[in-house]
């Protein structure tokens, strides 16, 4: 009399073999792997999140100095000569320009241009004379500060805090 295998005792016991005999090490390294993938995506995704704040911030800041110093051109001449007050209100149109940055950290100057009085006086006249050029040069403070880290991107190894600078240049007519 043969035994019958109708009941696939030997393929069962064949499998159930097979599964014990897997190593221990492998259970849970998907979870290990994804935990390591994750990391490194989560560190690039919060860095482009940071570099796009900062081209934003940047391209704020170029588009207020163009504006200010389009205002320079439009008001550096009156029906009575040269205005001496344009530099100040190109500075006020590109500080009211940047309306995401902080005003307070904007540092506006007028580079190869004789400027003289105070910003915040408004008295801050300027020498202008017809056709020549006057730049406007804005700067800001860059900040990729990662929170709770106390890593800025922006800043290299015991360098000082590194600024965002935009300048434009226009033609008195």
């Amino acid at each position: 009399m043969t035994v019958s295998n109708g009941f696939k005792f030997r393929a069962a016991k064949r499998g159930l073999r097979r599964l014990l005999a897997r190593p221990a090490c492998e259970r849970g390294s998907v979870l290990y792997e994804f935990a390591m993938v994750v990391m490194v995506v989560s560190v690039m995704l919060i860095g482009i999140i940071y570099g796009g704040i900062t081209f934003y911030d940047y391209e704020t800041l170029a588009n207020a100095t163009a504006i200010g110093a389009r205002t320079i051109s439009i008001n550096a001449k009156t029906s009575s000569g040269v205005n001496t007050q344009a530099c100040y209100l190109g500075e006020q149109a590109l500080l009211g320009a940047a309306t995401s940055l902080n005003p307070s950290q904007i540092t506006v100057s007028f580079p190869g241009t004789t400027t003289t009085g105070t910003y915040s006086a408004g008295n801050l006249s300027c020498t202008l004379a017809e056709g020549n050029t006057i730049a406007i040069m804005a700067t800001y403070p860059c900040s990729m500060n990662f929170p709770k880290l106390g890593i800025n991107l922006c800043n290299g190894q015991g360098s000082p805090a590194t600024t965002i600078t935009a300048q434009v240049a226009v033609r008195v007519e």
